[in-house]
């Protein structure tokens, strides 16, 4: 028996969300400052007219297909395009591609042998013919929008609900890491993640320059942005987040952005607007801060150890 004859791949729609629900939540069980799905969070963050980022992304169009097996909902694949970051090396007027979100079956978590009809099939070839299927709809998607470069697992691109907001694939996740290898992605990029808890406030030394720090926003939703008159010096972003992995931490606040300007950089500038951005948190009653950070950026790591954040065992993988 091909495994293939009895494997069905289309479009998905809100009323696949329970069969969806299923599936997205065994596989995001324990993925760090993760909340599980909810049908609100599916309408809103998959099925949306304008599905939510951190980042604010701006999509063109989005699909969603899955793997079935009868009534089994076994793969999905989240796909969209947009004029995103990068956008300028294309050609005028192309767009890029995005995969979201790709859910191989779930055998691959039980490391079960699967069965269809009264034959067994081996995981790896079970996992490969899911994911090659799902990945000729992904990529005749891309072709109709005239895409010609795809990002897969982009971090402006994740589920705010998925890693607070980090759409970066996690690192123990192998047999994503092959299936989209042998679909000729290759890896770009890889994330860090640091965390603090909040307990006491800490002490906001200055810079012996005269600057200006301008908050605007929500509690929820906090933007902060320091200047030297009409000069943009650094910026941050703090965001309210629920998480249920791991337990006992919320509320979470995401450090959606951060940065400094190079030319202030060194001159305390990002040591006052981080300890702000601590103090901030023990007021509004966080009781973890985490940010997602590339390791190239060893200034930034040696700003957030020395304010008392520690590096998690996570690594986030970025494929194009």
């Amino acid at each position: 028996m091909n495994p293939s004859r009895s494997l069905a791949v289309r479009p998905l729609h809100p009323d696949n969300s329970p069969q969806l629900l299923s599936l997205l939540n065994r596989w995001v069980e324990h993925v760090p400052y993760t909340a599980r799905f909810t049908p609100h969070s599916v309408d809103q963050d998959i099925f949306g007219s304008a599905p939510a980022t951190v980042g604010g992304m701006k999509w063109l169009l989005n699909g969603q297909f899955g793997a079935w097996v009868g009534d089994d909902l076994v793969g999905f694949v989240d796909v969209a395009t947009s004029f995103g970051a990068g956008s300028s090396h294309l050609p005028v007027g192309r767009p890029l591609g995005y995969l979201r979100f790709l859910a191989l079956p779930l055998a691959y978590l039980a490391e079960q042998t699967p069965l269809l009809g009264t034959q067994e099939v081996s995981l790896s070839a079970w996992i490969d013919t899911v994911a090659h299927h799902l990945m000729v709809e992904a990529e005749r998607f891309w072709r109709s929008q005239g895409v010609r470069r795809v990002i897969a697992f982009g971090m402006e691109s994740g589920y705010p609900s998925f890693q607070a907001g980090a759409g970066a694939m996690p690192g123990e996740w192998s047999h994503h890491f092959r299936v989209l290898t042998q679909s000729d992605f290759r890896l770009q990029d890889r994330y860090y993640c640091l965390h603090r808890g909040t307990s006491e406030l800490l002490e906001e030394p200055t810079p012996g320059i005269k600057l200006s720090l301008v908050q605007r926003g929500s509690d929820h939703n906090r933007h902060y942005a320091i200047y030297q008159r009409a000069e943009l010096v650094a910026q941050a972003r703090l965001l309210y987040r629920e998480v249920d992995y791991p337990g006992g931490v919320n509320p979470v606040g995401l450090l959606a952005a951060f940065s400094v300007e190079p030319a202030w950089r060194g001159k305390g500038v990002g040591k006052w607007l981080l300890r702000r951005l601590v103090n901030d948190g023990v007021l509004q009653g966080y009781r973890r801060l985490v940010f997602h950070l590339h390791p190239n950026d060893q200034a930034a790591i040696n700003l957030f150890t020395q304010t008392g954040f520690q590096e998690l065992d996570f690594r986030g993988y970025v494929f194009e």
